[in-house]
């Protein structure tokens, strides 16, 4: 993924000939696994880039109690909810590809968070959590990487408590 980077920054054309490639890899059954751990790599390295955490932890300041994270791949918003220690009682992380588990320990650990989390490996659409038992549930570019978005929506409002509250950003119209 870095070389990818790499590329992309110096040479736009040998970038898309990499991606190609990557696509054609993904194809395959065997791809399938690579993709996911090229997915997490590029995600990893793009979220790096602190460019939209003003807004994003403005977004997420208010946030306490039980909160789900849908998507929350590489970690990006642990950067946010630092700040959120002693106010989070319980986070729980709903993620299909499994390859970030190494990026998000080391986001939580760069980050000192202290509040007890845990980890599902699904997909948003099958999420299995008791119904009414988060206070948030947030998320950040989620919709674009979803097959179902109203499923994905009806399942985040089951999960909220009376009075919750869906805190998201996106970048897709739907």
């Amino acid at each position: 993924a870095s070389i990818i980077l790499f590329c992309a920054k110096k040479a736009p054309k040998v970038a898309g000939i990499l991606f190609s490639i990557l696509g054609i890899l993904c194809s395959t059954d065997y791809g399938d696994k690579l993709g996911q751990f090229a997915f997490s790599r590029l995600m990893g390295a793009i979220t790096k880039s602190e460019a939209l955490d003003e807004h994003r932890c403005g977004l997420f300041k208010e946030v306490k109690g039980h909160v789900l994270e849908l998507g929350p791949g590489p970690g990006t918003n642990m950067r946010c909810l630092k700040d959120n220690n002693h106010r989070i009682e319980r986070w729980v992380g709903i993620e299909p590809v499994n390859t970030f588990d190494d990026l998000l320990s080391e986001a939580k650990f760069n980050n000192n968070i202290t509040f007890p989390t845990s980890m599902r490996w699904l997909k948003g659409e099958n999420l299995d959590v008791e119904a009414e038992s988060f206070d948030y549930v947030i998320a950040s570019h989620l919709l674009c990487s979803v097959d179902d978005i109203p499923k994905v929506l009806k399942q985040a409002k089951r999960a909220l408590k009376k009075g919750g509250k869906y805190l998201f950003l996106e970048h897709v119209l739907t």
